[in-house]
């Protein structure tokens, strides 16, 4: 038999599930097509995503994600709006970078103004692309010149 107190602390965690699975019935996962590699600074990089439903799976249309780019070290943001594309729910951003640094990125699915939590990922690393040595080059174009070698 249970007694006074331990009814109402049962009673109390009953709500208090009752409560969070009303909460999180409407919830969305954002997934990446795949995460953005080898970004340069002013180069546009485009992403790929889809919004489902966490609660059935199924595809979310009609919205207008945001999504925004923080570099903590030089303090720049961007933010960008995303578009359908292709299948329902999936939705394409481009974003230019325009500094080198690692840059942390979130996707709003909703819209900034909507009071929902944004889906944040893994930094991006925006790196210059490498430059090739003037030496090297000016040895692999003499190379190229003739059909003879220097030893």
């Amino acid at each position: 038999m249970f007694r006074r107190p331990n009814l109402i602390v049962a009673l109390a965690c009953f709500v208090l599930l009752a409560l969070a699975g009303t909460a999180f019935a409407g919830g969305v996962v954002v997934t990446l097509d795949q995460m953005p590699a080898g970004a340069q600074p002013g180069k546009p990089v485009e992403v790929g995503f889809m919004i489902l439903s966490a609660h059935t799976g199924d595809a979310v249309s009609g919205e207008r994600p945001i999504v925004v780019a923080t570099n903590p070290q030089t303090n720049e943001a961007i933010r960008a709006v995303a578009r359908p594309s292709g299948p329902t729910g999936h939705y394409v951003v481009t974003l230019t970078l325009p500094t080198e640094g690692r840059w942390s990125w979130r996707i709003h699915p909703f819209s900034e103004a909507a009071d929902y939590p944004a889906s944040e990922f893994t930094p991006i690393e925006v790196r210059a692309a490498p430059v090739a040595a003037p030496a090297l080059a000016q040895a692999d174009a003499a190379r190229q010149a003739g059909p003879f070698e220097l030893l």
